[in-house]
């Protein structure tokens, strides 16, 4: 399964694109806004399990965001203190 590769990642883009996508659905549906952040709390604390338990059993994840260096890009490092804490 690719998806606890892209785990470090999923923990960033979920909520900033069900936020958007809460927003937009509030303009037309204000009943399913309540269900859709739910879905993304879920979703991410679920992304955040998949990361600690890749912690747990490999190490420290880097992740590197857009595959971009370090000194140009954005480097992500979850540990095992950051896994918990975002748990």
């Amino acid at each position: 399964m690719i998806l606890y590769k892209q785990a470090p990642a999923l923990i960033v883009a979920i909520p900033l694109l069900s936020a958007f996508a809460v927003n937009i659905c509030g303009w037309f549906n204000k009943r399913a806004c309540f269900p859709m952040a739910l879905l993304a709390m879920a979703a991410t604390f679920g992304a955040t399990l998949i990361a600690l338990f890749q912690v747990m059993d490999t190490g420290p994840i880097s992740y590197r965001l857009g595959g971009w260096p370090p000194p140009i890009g954005i480097e992500y490092v979850i540990d095992h203190l950051n896994g918990l804490v975002l748990v």
